[in-house]
């Protein structure tokens, strides 16, 4: 899908993650989203809504670069804890800043028709 609002073009900037820091092309963009700290889970949240809004991303970002383990560890203990979350996301403007990156999918729809 397409953003809702779309991002500026992109820059070079550091990535930070477990395995190092990478120069790599990051775009960037201020708006207002739904959004939530999430000290439970030790991660912030936000969604970024698709064009036409009937579906977005939810992306959590552990607060710690190291944090994604105990991220999952937590979500798998107690996954509640992301619905309850996501129902505490107040609209906040946000300066989201974030890799390029590029997702495809394919969907065999004849499935969809058998019986």
């Amino acid at each position: 899908g397409t953003w809702r609002e779309q991002f500026k073009s992109t820059f070079m900037d550091d990535f930070y993650s477990p395995s190092g820091t990478r120069h790599i092309q990051m775009m960037s963009r201020q708006g207002t989203y739904k959004h939530y700290q999430c000290d439970d889970l030790n991660a912030q949240i936000v969604e970024i809504p698709y064009e036409g809004e009937q579906s977005a991303m939810i992306i959590v970002l552990p607060y710690s670069t190291n944090g994604l383990p105990g991220l999952l560890r937590a979500l798998k203990l107690a996954p509640e804890l992301l619905n309850e979350a996501l129902e505490k996301m107040k609209k906040t403007d946000l300066i989201l800043t974030m890799p390029k990156f590029k997702i495809e999918s394919q969907l065999d729809i004849s499935t969809l028709y058998k019986k």
